[in-house]
């Protein structure tokens, strides 16, 4: 029997009242299965800050219609092999160059300035064209003439162990 729209909308007393009572039923029948009812999905969802655009608010909405559509096993598994990411805050870091830590690069020096600590060499050879490498003293070298020194080396020689330097090279 097919009803018109206004005649659907127009429930007996007794229908709603079954309605209402099949309800708390079956959102206990979908809590078990960790997913909300689809026409109640929307009242589990957080409404986004008021201050994002409008874009942010439907990226947000696809990735969490994406989640939900998951496998409840599928959303808790994650394979702890592929989860590496890198170190942003790393202070070794020095564009791409290789850094090695206590070693030194004897000779080849095309320039040296004292008292600069290791970001402030790594900018000075980034900035300085030929440069291929350098060689930063530790501030607690037993050598005070070594102390927070930098040297920039335009060959690159093989490392040799040296305790108290840092050197990073291309």
């Amino acid at each position: 029997m097919n009803r018109s729209y206004h005649q659907r909308q127009h429930l007996p007393l007794h229908r709603l009242c079954h309605y209402h009572q099949q309800l708390p039923r079956q959102l206990h029948h979908h809590h078990q299965l960790q997913e909300p009812l689809p026409q109640l999905r929307h009242h589990h969802q957080q409404p986004p800050p008021p201050h994002q655009p409008r874009h942010h608010r439907q990226l947000q909405g696809l990735l969490l219609q994406l989640r939900l559509q998951q496998p409840h096993d599928q959303q808790q598994q994650q394979p702890h092999h592929h989860q590496q990411q890198p170190l942003v805050n790393n202070p070794w870091i020095c564009s791409n160059m290789t850094v090695l830590q206590q070693k030194d690069m004897p000779g080849n020096d095309m320039s040296n300035q004292q008292s600069v600590n290791y970001t402030q060499c790594c900018i000075l050879c980034l900035s300085m064209s030929g440069c291929r490498g350098f060689v930063w003293g530790w501030p607690n070298n037993t050598d005070s003439f070594q102390q927070s020194h930098c040297w920039l080396k335009n060959i690159l020689v093989a490392p040799i162990s040296n305790a108290q330097f840092t050197c990073a090279h291309f």
